[in-house]
């Protein structure tokens, strides 16, 4: 079954597919068409309201200084004590350890990079791309305006007249992102999103583990792309539990992230 995940801030409206199954990605072109007219309506009210409303100017966070060597913040990160030590199941020594943190990635559907896209388009070539942004059907949109033209309801309150105003929404990258978790799978797609590294973007996941089939498919899937993976034990979802899978474009030089 195909669904939106839609969510709403001062940046705008974002919009996170989840197909949930094979025969939901049919579904899915379908329905970011059939929602596009509405999405674009919530995306001008939510503009309106955090422009007449903004944020105090004293919320946003002091930034953080930068690593010159990971091009990352620099964090004091806690020394945790008297971590088990365990040896072929068996208890020794205890011992401290420094909690290694990585850098935790954005939405996959917030600023999705170029890269990204171009790439999935060669993962499925024959899908209708160019079908995505046709114009809303003018219609439809006649259609709305008799039925909603305005004026004072039954208890004599102001109406405003349906309009609408196309932003030129790209809806390439969102399908972009959706094809390809449908494509990797859910597990290899956890805790997923990209995270910039100097001027590099990496699409980041942070499965608790992975198996060789999915390994073996993902490889493929990343050769059709001209995309290469490597995996790293420093994550940011739940540090100590969970790994770290880093893709970027082949001809990327590697940084750490």
């Amino acid at each position: 079954m195909a669904r939106l995940d839609i969510r709403v801030d001062e940046t705008g409206t974002k919009v996170k597919a989840d197909t949930g199954s094979v025969s939901g990605t049919a579904q899915m072109a379908g329905l970011i068409r059939a929602v596009s007219l509405p999405l674009n309506l919530l995306n001008e009210v939510a503009a309106k309201y955090f422009s007449d409303n903004p944020a105090p100017a004293d919320s946003a966070p002091e930034p953080l200084e930068e690593d010159p060597n990971t091009g990352l913040p620099k964090l004091d990160l806690p020394v945790v004590s008297l971590v088990p030590t365990l040896k072929d199941g068996m208890l020794d020594l205890p011992r401290q350890i420094q909690l290694q943190v990585g850098n935790g990635p954005r939405d996959a559907n917030e600023d999705t990079p170029e890269w990204f896209v171009l790439g999935v388009k060669r993962m499925f070539p024959d899908y209708d791309w160019e079908g995505l942004n046709e114009p809303v059907d003018q219609k439809l949109l006649d259609d709305l305006k008799r039925q909603f033209p305005g004026g004072q309801n039954e208890f004599g309150e102001d109406v405003p007249a349906f309009t609408f105003v196309s932003d030129g929404h790209d809806l390439t990258a969102e399908t972009s992102v959706m094809l390809f978790y449908e494509a990797a799978g859910r597990n290899v797609t956890d805790h997923s999103g990209f995270v910039s590294v100097g001027d590099q973007e990496l699409f980041v996941a942070e499965p608790y583990g992975l198996s060789l089939e999915e390994i073996s498919k993902l490889a493929k899937l990343l050769k059709k792309a001209d995309w290469t993976f490597r995996i790293l034990g420093v994550s940011a979802h739940f540090p100590s539990a969970t790994l770290r899978l880093e893709i970027r474009p082949r001809q990327q030089e590697v940084n750490h992230a």
